[in-house]
């Protein structure tokens, strides 16, 4: 089963990054959903940016590898 660690968030202007690393014993490609909640209950998906890894056909492996999402929050929050 795929392990996402949160390495750093970098905030300042939108958009923020937020590295993570991916594991996975198999070595699979891997998806993820990046959400957000206002109030910890209901959760809304981020926006992304032209920046970052995406969220689809991710590298992993046992050791981790590390990707960048690109997190538009200005677009969820104004």
């Amino acid at each position: 089963m795929p392990a996402v660690i949160t390495t750093n968030v970098v905030r300042g202007e939108t958009p923020v990054a937020i590295q993570y690393t991916l594991l996975d014993s198999d070595n699979d490609l891997c998806s993820i959903d990046m959400q957000y909640s206002l109030n910890g209950v209901d959760f809304v998906d981020c926006s992304t940016d032209a920046g970052g890894d995406g969220v689809t056909g991710l590298a992993s492996s046992q050791a981790g590898v590390a990707h960048t999402f690109s997190w538009d929050f200005v677009a969820d929050l104004g």
